[in-house]
């Protein structure tokens, strides 16, 4: 999923540096963003995730739990979700990353841009790709 100050192009880098170091011990990751260094972490005795905005929290928990995010949304739904943040907020931390201009969070709704781009679709992807990652109980979110 695309993350505003996303870890995704070091996290091979940032893993073989930690990996070795948390080897039997516990491994917090404090800025988990979209879970991509904590994804790799595989040494480690248990592995915590926290991340400042509850609702990414909200849906990385809803995920290892099996929840799918839509595949599309329109901006009428991006509109409607993120004045009603409450209502569901694991489907608010989606759309108000996922669906967001440049993925920061309550960005202003992505368009599709000259590729048709479906900003939903590849958010949808991401999350599930990394869902056997994160399953299980694995990866402990705060």
């Amino acid at each position: 999923m695309r993350y505003f100050g996303g870890k995704y192009k070091i996290s091979k880098d940032l893993a073989s540096v930690l990996n070795p170091i948390t080897k039997g011990k516990p491994f917090v990751d404090l800025f988990c963003g979209a879970c991509n260094v904590v994804e790799k972490i595989t040494t480690a005795s248990s592995r915590t995730a926290n991340d400042n905005n509850p609702y990414l929290i909200a849906l990385l928990k809803a995920i290892q739990d099996g929840y799918e995010p839509p595949a599309v949304v329109s901006e009428e739904e991006y509109q409607y979700t993120m004045s009603h943040l409450d209502e569901n907020p694991a489907l608010s931390g989606f759309v108000g990353i996922a669906c967001s201009f440049g993925g920061g969070w309550k960005n202003g709704y992505a368009r599709s841009d000259k590729y048709h781009t479906n900003y939903a679709k590849y958010g949808y992807n991401s999350l599930l790709k990394q869902k056997s990652k994160l399953g299980g109980g694995n990866v402990y979110f705060l």
